[in-house]
C-alpha cells in the first residue's frame, strides 16, 4: 500500500531505503529530539528499524511510511501511526525528516495523507 500526494509516496521501507535513513537520522539536529533514535545512526539501526516496521505493517500494529520526494526518487524522511487502539479509535503520529528538507511542508503533506488514511481507511476517530 501507498499514499500518494502531489510531491511525496508515502510507502512502506525497504531495504533500499536504509542508506536514505541512515543519511537523515544521522544527524543529532534532526535526532537530538527523537526518543528511539539512537545517535550515531549506523545502516544497522536502519535496517533494525525497517524489520520492525515492515513486521508491524503485517500485524496491523503500526504504519510507518518512508517519505519519497518524488522529483528526487529519495527517502527524505518517515512519519508512522502507531499506538494503534482499534476498540477506542485512537493512534498517534510520529515523524522526522532529513534537515535538507526542512521548512518546505513536506511533514504538514505527509500528515494530511496519514490523517486521511487513519480516519477514512482504518476508523480512528481520534
Amino acid at each position: 500500500m501507498k499514499l500518494e500526494t502531489k510531491r511525496l509516496i508515502l510507502r512502506k521501507p525497504n531495504k533500499k531505503d536504509a542508506n536514505d535513513i541512515v543519511e537523515g537520522l544521522n544527524d543529532l539536529e534532526v535526532s537530538k529530539n527523537m526518543t528511539y533514535i539512537p545517535y550515531p545512526y549506523k545502516r544497522k539501526d536502519a535496517v533494525k528499524f525497517i524489520r520492525k516496521a515492515n513486521k508491524n505493517w503485517k500485524q496491523g500494529k503500526a504504519y510507518d511510511f518512508a517519505i519519497v520526494l518524488k522529483s528526487e526518487k529519495k527517502v527524505i524522511g518517515s512519519i508512522g501511526l502507531g499506538g494503534i487502539d482499534k476498540f477506542n479509535g485512537t493512534g498517534m503520529i510520529g515523524y522526522w525528516i532529513s534537515r535538507k528538507y526542512w521548512r518546505n511542508g513536506y511533514i504538514t503533506e505527509a500528515k494530511k495523507a496519514v490523517n486521511d488514511f487513519a480516519f477514512y481507511k482504518l476508523k480512528l476517530r481520534k
